[in-house]
């Protein structure tokens, strides 16, 4: 028995890091936006939190391959060994077989020869002398024969040696108190299967280095960056070995503000009820991502170790980002009547009250003298994202409507709320819920007003799923219940209640998803579905209703077109970009379908199929400019059709 003093331990890092650092990139977006005001416009940073994962998502699958490329090097070192130690023996064989052979031989020899020379120069003398030397020369024959026997010995014994397999047990302990190896998500075999290279090698120092860093790192790698190994000590009996593993536990947020936010507000979306927790890379993640939501700033970081034994601090850098974004933009994705091309700027201001915060405007006008504007303002109570915002649109139907007093007004005033339950590079969950008060006016031949209003309230979630690889899957849903109030109709000062379809209370569920798969880096396919469905027996008013049509839907057809209570639209697309390159060209393929929850005489048709190839084609350099254009054909003839539609949208836009 000897005893073992000596403790090797890996120094922890930050995995798929740079330089010991996570680095929250800046939001510059990874895919094909589409960039409209009906879309909120890409400076909604809620659309950039999608995306600002996926860097350090990549980083996080490269850091696994890298682990996988040291552990097969360290492989291929002890096959090298193996084979280097397996050589040396075999000389060592050869030449215990050799030399013993030729040295018996001789041996041989020289006393056949000593017995020829003794029996020919004693021919002539008495018996007893010859008898005397036949006695010799057994004597000398047997002490040769002893020679071979135990040159054979020896030769058996080093490949007893040499062949001996040693058989050494690892047994792998954690040191922190109420974990375990399920609780962690680590499998203890896969462990074993890491060392399994060790067991049946001679024990040595720089074994224990190896193995303590092996395991360290893979404990990094699976989502424990302050994982420490090391060898404690221990009675050694040439069969068994300890290896401790020790997870760094949470001590302190450190946080460096270079920004001109106020700390506390930053402190206030840090969950301090987790110090003393084990440190894993989702917690760090959650926290940097949580503070990262906060406009006018970007964030790195790091990890260092604490002041008690055991703990390690998470280091928070918190770096200014621009202070202003504008976008000035330009569409056909309007209506004909109201208007079919379009322009509009969009200003955004970040962190206007040094507290993480947002405000937003936009103004958009088209060729029919739509006018849409609008303003909102983000902010944050510790991690609650709290949006009010206030819109008005104004409406001139022209084209086969001149002249004919079709005009129209709405206004909605509203909040939305986001609470993010988790956000790390794999996944992201949050709730969300809105509440929104509709005004609506129509008036017809310039005599007729007709006045509705409605209070509608949301609760819902959305998230991003990271699970497989060359994957990202998002999705949202949502359930609306409201009310559309009829406010009357007027005509000549009298108001009267108009009795029309739609309303009274409603309930409705939206819900969307999308997913991106890359097949390599420059080709990825794109499904994207969104869903509408009433919940109940109701009629929608138009304002809740929803269309099949437009530039996000299916693209043969105009905006509003293929209309319905319930909706279901998908939109199939292989992103193909041009390497080297901002060119995007993506072939799809659009499908739709809407239907209204009650049949009704009033309509031509109560339901509608539509559906479209085409192609489209982006150029987009981020934070410069974009210019997009999407042709598509009915690829099934509607049935009130004649002939197959198409369609051409075009957008573009400039970034300051």
């Amino acid at each position: 028995m000897k005893k073992l003093l000596l403790s090797t331990i890996a120094i922890s890092s930050l995995v798929y890091a740079n330089n010991g650092s996570i680095t929250i990139t800046k939001n510059d977006i990874g895919k094909i936006i589409e960039l409209s005001p009906d879309k909120n416009i890409p400076q909604n940073k809620a659309i950039k939190e999608n995306l600002k994962t996926q860097d350090d998502y990549k980083k996080s699958q490269e850091a696994k391959k890298d682990f996988e490329e040291k552990k097969q090097e360290l492989e291929e070192k002890f096959k090298q060994e193996d084979e280097k130690a397996k050589s040396s023996t075999n000389n060592l064989n050869n030449q215990t077989n050799t030399n013993p052979t030729t040295n018996t031989n001789n041996n041989k020899t020289n006393t056949n020869s000593n017995t020829k020379d003794k029996t020919n120069s004693n021919t002539t003398n008495k018996t007893n002398t010859t008898k005397e030397n036949n006695t010799n020369i057994n004597n000398n024959t047997n002490t040769s024969n002893n020679k071979v026997n135990n040159t054979t010995n020896n030769t058996n014994l080093t490949n007893t040696t040499t062949n001996k397999k040693i058989l050494t047990q690892y047994k792998f302990v954690l040191t922190n108190e109420n974990t375990s190896f399920e609780k962690l998500g680590i499998k203890e075999e896969d462990l074993q299967s890491l060392v399994s290279e060790f067991k049946t090698r001679r024990f040595s120092l720089q074994d224990l280095q190896d193995i303590s860093n092996i395991i360290a790192y893979y404990f990094q790698v699976n989502g424990y960056p302050a994982a420490t190994a090391y060898i404690p000590q221990q009675e050694f009996d040439g069969k068994n070995i300890q290896v401790n593993i020790s997870l760094g536990v949470l001590g302190k947020y450190i946080i460096k503000n270079k920004t001109t936010i106020k700390d506390h507000f930053l402190e206030s979306k840090l969950n301090q009820r987790i110090k003393g927790k084990i440190i894993s890379t989702k917690l760090i993640e959650d926290s940097v991502y949580k503070v990262n939501e906060m406009y006018g700033l970007q964030t790195l970081a790091g990890l260092q170790a604490g002041e008690n034994v055991g703990e390690t601090d998470i280091l928070i850098e918190v770096e200014p980002d621009t202070k202003a974004n504008v976008l000035i933009y330009s569409d056909n994705y309007g209506i004909k009547s109201a208007g079919e091309y379009r322009a509009g700027i969009s200003m955004g201001f970040n962190s206007i009250l040094n507290m993480g915060d947002y405000y937003n405007f936009y103004l958009q006008s088209s060729d029919e003298k739509q006018i849409n504007y609008g303003a909102s303002y983000t902010f944050f109570v510790g991690n609650l994202k709290i949006t009010p915002s206030i819109s008005q649109g104004t409406y001139y139907l022209g084209r086969e409507y001149e002249g004919l007093g079709f005009s129209g007004t709405s206004r909605n005033f509203g909040i939305d709320f986001s609470y993010p339950i988790w956000i790390n590079t794999n996944s992201s969950f949050y709730i969300t819920s809105s509440i929104y008060h509709k005004i609506l006016s129509d008036v017809t031949l310039d005599l007729l007003t007709f006045d509705k209003s409605s209070n509608v309230g949301s609760m819902g979630l959305e998230g991003l799923f990271r699970g497989f690889e060359n994957n990202t899957l998002s999705y949202s849903a949502k359930i609306s219940i409201g009310k559309v109030k009829d406010d009357g109709t007027t005509i000549f000062g009298d108001t009267s209640k108009s009795g029309g379809n739609g309303f009274g209370w409603f309930r409705k569920l939206n819900a969307s998803l999308n997913n991106y798969y890359s097949f390599n880096e420059y080709i990825t396919h794109t499904i994207n579905i969104n869903y509408q469905k009433v919940l109940g027996n109701f009629e929608l008013d138009s304002s809740e209703s929803s269309s099949l049509g437009g530039a996000y839907g299916v693209r043969a057809y105009d905006n509003g077109e293929g209309d319905g209570d319930n909706t279901i639209v998908a939109n199939f697309g292989i992103r193909i970009n041009i390497p080297n390159t901002n060119f995007y060209f993506t072939p799809f393929y659009d499908i739709g379908y809407a239907w209204y929850e009650k049949d009704s005489g009033n309509r031509l048709v109560d339901d509608h199929f539509l559906d479209a190839l085409g192609l489209q084609i982006l150029y987009n350099k981020a934070n410069e400019y974009y210019i997009k254009l999407d042709g598509a054909r009915a690829l099934h003839k509607y049935k009130l059709d004649d002939d197959h539609r198409m369609k051409l949208y075009l957008s573009g836009g400039v970034y300051f």
